[in-house]
């Protein structure tokens, strides 16, 4: 499965009750999404988003908060959202349910939000029936690959501009390794969506 586009008529089959694309979106209006922080790059991307008029939603591993214990007041305070990712990261599908569940009560417990992104997108049939009745379960109906520390920052704003639509929730990164790709990428993605008249939105 292509899960940089992935099909999301056949998804919405199998797992209807996650948001992959919200089609109640207002026009020229979509989701940015940041997995995986917070870091020491966030604040940076927080604010560059503020200042060009946009918002989105931080799925935060609540592990590195130790490290970072100001930055969900801080996303907030500019206008986004955050939502779960995880205590550490773990793979849902490399572990069983009770670690599993285990490590997300940790992160339940560390902050508030009613929204949920399963790490590396991998849930198992049990935990997404467990996990939906509690949370908004967000995926993504595009993922530019910023991750890639060989993607460019180029690559990702064309993959993402040639793909993006009205409703799509787009997931980007925020990660150390990738920090200043991010913030390059994200200066030439709002330049290009402003041109384009689309604007982000948290979720």
């Amino acid at each position: 499965m292509n899960w940089r586009k992935p099909p999301i008529w056949l998804l919405r089959v199998l797992f209807p009750d996650v948001l992959w694309r919200d089609e109640g979106a207002k026009k020229g209006v979509f989701h940015l999404t940041f997995d995986d922080g917070p870091s020491s790059f966030t604040a940076e991307i927080a604010s560059v988003l503020s200042k060009a008029g946009h918002s989105a939603t931080f799925f935060l591993s609540t592990e590195r908060l130790k490290e970072f214990p100001d930055a969900i007041e801080f996303l907030r305070s500019k206008g986004h959202s955050v939502g779960y990712h995880g205590h550490t990261h773990l793979d849902a599908w490399k572990v069983n349910d009770d670690v599993f569940m285990k490590d997300l009560e940790i992160s339940f417990n560390s902050m508030s939000s009613p929204r949920f992104r399963p790490p590396y997108g991998h849930l198992r049939w049990s935990q997404y029936q467990a996990l939906k009745r509690r949370f908004q379960i967000v995926m993504w109906d595009i993922m530019p690959g910023d991750f890639k520390v060989a993607m460019s920052a180029e690559a990702v704003n064309e993959f993402l501009l040639k793909n993006v639509r009205r409703g799509s929730v787009v997931v980007l990164h925020d990660q150390e390794k990738i920090g200043a790709k991010s913030l390059e990428s994200l200066s030439i993605i709002l330049d290009s969506l402003t041109k384009k008249g689309l604007r982000s939105e948290a979720l």
